[in-house]
């Protein structure tokens, strides 16, 4: 199961968003909120509604085959790593 939700998720990632991205949150729209690249950060905040961004100035539509990074930047995710503050 995990390897057909993979290949969907690089799928996404490699399609050009639609007419409908600034109204609605799509796939490729919602994993911009994700990455740690800086012209990402707060970008696309919205859950189901995309147009909130639009209207707020923070939406950000994925150029056509664009793949961003995603996950923490640096050496953040130490500080967010719940296996080693469940063992304390």
């Amino acid at each position: 199961m995990s390897r057909g939700v993979s290949s969907r998720v690089r799928g996404w990632k490699q399609n050009p968003t639609g007419p409908f991205d600034r109204i609605f949150v799509s796939p490729a729209v919602h994993q911009i909120h994700h990455s740690y690249a800086p012209q990402h950060w707060d970008k696309n905040l919205g859950g189901m509604f995309s147009i909130w961004d639009w209207m707020a100035g923070t939406l950000y539509l994925p150029r056509e085959r664009e793949t961003p990074p995603l996950g923490l930047y640096g050496e953040e995710h130490r500080e967010y790593n719940s296996n080693q503050s469940a063992s304390r």
